[in-house]
């Protein structure tokens, strides 16, 4: 289960997240009252508390008819403000520090120093806030604010000196924490961790916690931080560091309360970052070496929702009939050769079982044809749907009707072109090249998730997309590194609303005889 706090006028109400979707609450007060059956805890830590028996009376509860109607048993989660799910812990946050090899090791990197051993601290409970609260970020204060997406583990049995083998059995459930810092205090100030990491209201966790039973591998859960520029994108399946954890267990007795919170630390935080350090030493930021300002927007994310995997496929259009070898752009008339339709009826025999639902393609005869080529293979037609932002590369408007050898004598503003891409008029960048492909990807994961589409669009498009999914340097060099050929396509998986893999297919060689018929 999914259960969170939200606030209904002035008071506080448990909720369980129903469905698959994501998008509805069961208010489980409402529900009890509709049923006319024994109240439940008004909030989260007294429902742990209650123990096993009342979980299993909720679990029955949330599988009755009443929780299928609508208000006020049933709620959209889109009209609800959410609170923290604990609201506040029993106790402060307890938190690990270099928990995990990798982040031990970015952080040694920043310092000059050799890897050291776990670091235990406490954030006071007066840090924690609602999952999609502002951060009040006071410049007089800090101005080295930063952030982590982070574990949450929430304690469920109290327990002390227990076995290695025993010690998931005390936890509830996860949630996820996004540990703000303010590096400035916590560094500088005789090293005050407690202190540069318990500013007000600081701490988003949420928006829910998910009962263990859901998520038999916490330690392999995605850890996406997404911001405007992609911050972060790390995993929680880097080893944790099991010697010195266990030597401080011995040395310690520490007993945890029900409905604690220990934090799990950051784990591998340097995919998609190029080598930039966790944790610098002038106190800069973890994410991306650069700080939280006001009117920064963040938003950590965890994998505890299980949303729907979706597909989309993103296919350059087969080979073209060029016997001229000009560069065709936007050019009418440029349609494909015996060998482009041959890739495109390959292609199309190779989705048949892929379950692909709609095509959009470039508006442009070659893009059309080998959308529709694919289409004709497919077991039952799907719609074909014309999409201007998987047009062909603007700047190629200027370049078109050429041979390749006399662009650079007859176009000069090719130079600044590859030189500096957007510079010039009519050109774009390569973020704004890709990101208009990408844009496509993200509408189709938002109105269609769980579900495959193709995209069929032009050779610089797609490669600048590559870029940006990748996280490569935004250069010419890299546009032309790896390439999208003729009938390839790039796999793209998305949970909710990112991408979680990218796989390069390459286009088809059909044999002589098939390119004949």
């Amino acid at each position: 289960m999914k259960l969170l706090m939200f606030k209904d006028g002035s008071g506080r109400r448990l909720g369980v997240v129903r469905g698959d979707r994501l998008d509805e609450v069961v208010d489980l007060s409402a529900l009890t009252s509709a049923l006319g059956s024994q109240e439940l805890p008004a909030d989260l830590i007294g429902l742990i508390d209650a123990g096993g028996e009342t979980m299993n009376r909720v679990r029955e509860l949330v599988s009755s008819r009443k929780a299928t109607g609508g208000p006020p048993v049933v709620r959209a989660l889109k009209d609800l403000t959410l609170l923290p799910p604990l609201d506040p812990p029993r106790g402060d946050v307890l938190a690990i520090g270099r928990n995990y090899e990798k982040h031990a090791a970015e952080s040694a990197r920043a310092w000059g120093e050799q890897v050291k051993p776990p670091t235990v601290f406490t954030k006071a409970q007066t840090s924690v806030t609602g999952p999609f609260d502002d951060i009040v970020i006071d410049p007089r204060v800090s101005e080295k604010i930063d952030w982590e997406v982070e574990l949450g583990v929430v304690i469920g049995r109290k327990g002390a000196n227990i076995k290695a083998d025993e010690a998931m059995n005390h936890v509830f459930g996860y949630t996820v924490i996004n540990d703000v810092s303010a590096r400035d205090i916590q560094n500088n100030w005789g090293g005050q961790f407690f202190k540069g990491k318990s500013l007000d209201a600081s701490s988003p966790v949420g928006p829910w916690v998910v009962t263990a039973d859901e998520i038999p591998d916490p330690q392999a859960l995605d850890l996406p931080g997404l911001s405007a520029d992609r911050m972060a994108v790390g995993r929680y399946d880097t080893p944790a560091r099991e010697p010195d954890r266990q030597r401080y267990a011995r040395r310690r007795r520490i007993c945890p309360d029900p409905a604690r919170v220990p934090q799990a630390g950051r784990p591998d935080g340097d995919r998609g970052r190029g080598d930039r350090p966790a944790a610098q030493p002038d106190g800069g930021s973890g994410g991306d070496g650069r700080a939280l300002k006001p009117s920064s927007s963040f938003d950590p994310q965890l994998n505890l929702i299980d949303t729907p995997t979706t597909r989309v496929l993103l296919m350059r259009h087969a080979d073209v009939e060029n016997p001229r070898h000009i560069l065709y752009g936007y050019l009418p008339g440029f349609h494909l050769s015996a060998l482009g339709r041959a890739q495109a009826a390959e292609v199309g025999q190779s989705l048949r079982d892929s379950g692909i639902r709609r095509i959009l393609h470039s508006p442009l005869d070659r893009a059309r044809e080998t959308a529709e080529i694919v289409n004709d293979q497919l077991p039952i037609p799907v719609p074909l749907q014309p999409e201007p932002a998987l047009r062909e590369a603007d700047f190629s408007r200027y370049l078109q009707g050429l041979p390749y050898w006399q662009v650079p004598l007859l176009r000069p503003r090719w130079f600044i072109h590859k030189l500096h891409r957007g510079t010039t008029s009519g050109d774009e960048t390569i973020k704004d090249l890709g990101g208009r492909v990408l844009g496509v990807v993200y509408r189709l994961a938002s109105e269609h998730p769980g579900e495959v589409s193709l995209c069929v669009s032009h050779a610089d498009p797609l490669q600048a997309a590559w870029i940006l999914l990748d996280g490569r340097p935004q250069s010419e060099r890299e546009m032309y590194r790896k390439m999208v050929g003729r009938a390839g396509m790039l796999q793209l998986d998305l949970d909710g609303g990112r991408v979680v893999s990218t796989r390069y297919v390459s286009g088809p060689k059909p044999t002589p005889a098939t390119t004949a018929s």
